[in-house]
């Protein structure tokens, strides 16, 4: 069960000025990291969740890390933010993309018996741009979130896999990407996920990595679903990979009602893999789910 959830985003927006980008994608601002990385936004994240929540350190029983930028090579971003949190648990990193929010809702469920979860997902982007290269400099955002786990899920999570993608979005290190291909992969793979997922199952919204618009668009006609199902908000923050569905939770249309009540939601992750995430989870009503920003 998820008890809250906190996105830290840096405080510096950076507009996008191309109309046929913007037409494209949806992306009109996203959140640019100054001398923040991480760790800095990680820690504000999970300290806030933790006050908001009041929970102690000693409750902790793992923290998971779900990022493809972390603050140094060795060790991971969770041993260094479980010091910063005082926690004397396992802690460790996922190195995943867009799909990463399912995969460590997934390992988080193995973990929650045993006291709290705080699973940490997402990354500075746009340390990994080309500044030249249009494509990703304007898409991609920062932001990183701290989601509080206090009881298992018990419903099945749907990952997979095929790794014949791998060099259709991929950073080495500057990110290269394959926009036709990631468009095609998407509404090719997610349509029979979110069948798979919500087959004989009630859903009330449907919280789709915020890949862009046009892509969400084209999924919720092919799944045949009502737009106003599909909560967005890329055109604030542009795509922040594995935060994405947390952030969503955190500041869309969706947000008021996950505060005040129990949602039935349909969380789908889907990118740079190929990989893909799916589940129908309750969620709500949530004690903190807000965002704070980092000067």
């Amino acid at each position: 069960m998820i008890a809250g959830i906190v996105a830290a985003v840096p405080s510096n927006t950076v507009k996008n000025d191309d109309e046929a980008f913007i037409k494209a994608t949806g992306v009109h601002e996203r959140r640019i990291a100054k001398d923040q990385d991480t760790v800095d936004l990680g820690y504000m994240a999970a300290i806030e969740l933790m006050r908001e929540l009041h929970w102690l350190p000693s409750q902790i029983s793992a923290i998971i890390v779900v990022t493809q930028t972390p603050a140094n090579a060795m060790p991971g971003n969770a041993a260094i933010l479980a010091d910063m949190l005082a926690c004397k648990c396992p802690a460790f990193d996922v190195n995943m993309a867009c799909s990463g929010y399912l995969y460590g809702l997934a390992i988080a469920d193995k973990f929650v018996d045993h006291g709290a979860v705080i699973l940490i997902a997402g990354d500075t982007v746009s340390k990994m741009i080309d500044k030249w290269d249009k494509s990703t400099t304007m898409l991609f955002g920062d932001c990183v979130t701290a989601t509080g786990i206090s009881a298992p899920h018990r419903n099945e999570f749907a990952l997979g896999t095929d790794g014949s993608g791998h060099d259709k979005l991929i950073a080495d290190p500057n990110i290269r990407m394959n926009g036709a291909e990631v468009m095609s992969f998407a509404l090719k793979t997610v349509p029979a996920l979110v069948q798979s997922v919500t087959a004989d199952r009630f859903v009330e919204c449907f919280l789709f990595h915020q890949a862009n618009e046009m892509i969400l668009k084209h999924l919720a006609k092919k799944c045949a679903i009502p737009l106003d199902q599909v909560p967005m908000n890329i055109a604030k923050y542009g795509n922040t990979s594995s935060a994405s569905i947390p952030l969503l939770m955190c500041d869309s249309s969706i947000t008021l009602e996950l505060r005040q009540r129990h949602v039935a939601c349909c969380m789908v992750g889907f990118g740079a893999g190929w990989s893909w995430g799916a589940t129908v989870i309750g969620v709500g009503p949530l004690s903190v789910c807000k965002v704070v920003e980092v000067s």
